[in-house]
């Protein structure tokens, strides 16, 4: 009866994931030079995955702000909610298990 409610959530998780990879690929081409944000299609797509991910990033920025130093323009948000996401998944599928 709750395997619903984990897919949806478990979905909705991955999505995230893959938006974050998506940020992190889009934001590489573009200061690379390899991909033109002048591009409707580009621009569309990085615009997409800033709006699905820059809610997180925030905080998890304004935190590493206040404990550590300044990295060299190295933004470490992505790898930490990447982190925070998969370790979320774990625990929702222990979760379901143990509600079985």
């Amino acid at each position: 009866m709750l395997y619903p409610i984990y897919w949806f959530i478990d979905s909705l998780l991955l999505f995230f994931i893959l938006a974050i990879f998506v940020r992190v690929l889009m934001s590489w081409l573009i200061n690379f030079d390899v991909a033109d944000r002048g591009n409707p299609a580009i621009r569309a797509i990085d615009d997409a995955s800033v709006g699905l991910t820059d809610w997180a990033f925030r905080p998890v920025r304004r935190m590493l702000q206040r404990f550590l130093p300044d990295l060299g323009g190295v933004d470490v948000a992505p790898l930490i909610v990447l982190l925070l996401a998969f370790v979320t998944r774990m625990y929702l599928a222990q979760i379901f298990i143990h509600l079985q």
